[in-house]
């Protein structure tokens, strides 16, 4: 088990620190202790070439050696135990933001990355006290102890998850600002986990398309907002058939939520509308979801 030194530290550049912290987080998401040059490269969001070369200096350096197969790195010991001290750092950073600063979960990563090479081991510390030495950063993820044992975190992909099962989400491995805030302002997390627990079609696909791309991801997100559209539907109609005055106050309710969610569909549509990775076709295929969410909702102002 390697072990933090939180009394001395060396400084390797800023560059150096965070190719180590990205070597560990693809260890630590594939389960393998080795990545490859492209998952490197994508993970960091630079070119083939440049992570490459980055590696040929992390090897000179001593914090990774090459692999068995072509193109793959793993960590030395003493690249390993930097890279805990980075994450320890970061997940540290992340919480306090969020915690005591009140910074967004969207904004907390960025704002870590940068305050992540310019902190003392005193202050570290000092953090650490102050937080009552947390095991979890908000995403979920597990924090490095100063000593470099690192927790396991049991669960399983939101994409495995069976139907009508309650879950707890323990995790979020996105970390990027754009698809957080995307996921948090149409509470996608709530709706993955209703269409979990109560068996609604489609679900599996959302928890998918929370770790695929944002086009996908919104073509998922539009989907179960149509199948949100159904429901709030097939109550509207049944309050209209069934004239009685409690049924008369569900459809009004479910004409109001209509309405809303009407308005968060053509919303979502527009966006995606505008991705040049969408085609047309993609965009027809959920255009049945509006037609019944516009007809409904007439329907429902008329019989008002």
């Amino acid at each position: 088990m390697p072990t933090i030194d939180v009394m001395a530290r060396d400084s390797p550049t800023a560059a150096v620190q965070d190719y180590l912290k990205a070597i560990y987080r693809v260890e630590e998401d594939s389960g393998r202790l080795w990545v490859s040059t492209s998952e490197l490269a994508s993970s960091l969001g630079v070119s083939a070439p440049s992570a490459s070369a980055m590696l040929k200096r992390l090897s000179g350096l001593g914090y990774v050696v090459a692999g068995e197969r072509r193109g793959a790195f793993a960590l030395t010991s003493d690249g390993r135990v930097t890279a805990l001290e980075v994450v320890r750092r970061h997940r540290l950073l992340e919480t306090f933001l969020v915690q005591h600063l009140g910074v967004p979960l969207a904004e907390v990563h960025h704002e870590a990355e940068i305050l992540e090479h310019h902190i003392s081991v005193a202050l570290e510390l000092r953090i650490a006290d102050v937080l009552g030495n947390p095991d979890r950063d908000p995403h979920g993820d597990p924090i490095p102890t100063k000593d470099g044992k690192v927790e396991s975190v049991a669960g399983l992909a939101l994409s495995l998850a069976e139907l009508k099962h309650p879950y707890t989400i323990v995790r979020v491995l996105l970390q990027d600002a754009e698809r957080l805030i995307y996921l948090g302002a149409m509470f996608v997390l709530w709706i993955a986990v209703a269409a979990v627990v109560l068996g609604v079609a489609g679900g599996a696909g959302l928890f998918s398309a929370l770790s695929s791309d944002a086009s996908q991801m919104g073509m998922a997100l539009l989907s179960s907002i149509g199948l949100v559209a159904l429901v709030l539907a097939a109550a509207a109609m049944l309050a209209a058939v069934v004239r009685q005055p409690a049924m008369r106050q569900l459809g009004r309710v479910a004409g109001s939520g209509l309405v809303a969610v009407g308005v968060l569909f053509v919303v979502q549509l527009y966006r995606l509308a505008d991705a040049s990775d969408v085609s047309m076709s993609d965009l027809l295929g959920v255009a049945p979801f509006a037609a019944i969410v516009g007809g409904v909702t007439v329907l429902v102002a008329k019989g008002r």
